[in-house]
């Protein structure tokens, strides 16, 4: 790597699994990377203090990627949640989730998206609540009779 270019092996990886993994809006680990990641988790006695579980998320797909919705949690001890900027999150998914509705390659991924906001939310019952929320409604998909609008 220098000023110019960065090349080699890890940038061949994360190409690779990025191209061929990240088909939601999501940034994925590879596999060596995961591994990495097993190895520091098991310097703790319990993984669920490593920061590790709360900086990375597995997906249904059993991918690893980078829980960037953390970062309102970052001044979590001194001033508390940033309710602004996930607020402004659920804003611009929700936005989203309108204006592509009959767009279904690109709707799903903001579905994608509002999944994992609403897990985020869920897993600090203490800071957020129903009103930090997606409604399920927004992402589900329900067929309807051909006779309806």
């Amino acid at each position: 790597m220098d000023d110019i270019a960065v090349f080699g092996r890890g940038l061949n990886e994360a190409y690779a699994t990025e191209s061929r993994f990240a088909r939601d809006p999501r940034i994925v680990l590879a596999s060596s990377v995961e591994e990495i990641v097993k190895i520091h988790m098991g310097d703790y006695a319990e993984p669920n203090y490593s920061p590790r579980s709360r900086d990375l998320y597995r997906d249904s797909d059993g991918k690893v990627f980078i829980n960037y919705l953390d970062s309102v949690l970052i001044a979590e001890d001194e001033i508390g949640p940033s309710y602004e900027e996930l607020l402004k999150h659920k804003e611009v998914v929700e936005r989203c989730l309108s204006e592509h509705k009959n767009n279904p390659p690109i709707w799903s991924k903001y579905a994608w998206v509002a999944s994992y906001h609403n897990f985020f939310c869920e897993q600090y019952p203490r800071h957020f609540s129903s009103e930090h929320m997606i409604e399920q409604s927004r992402i589900r998909i329900v067929p309807r009779r051909i006779t309806e609008a």
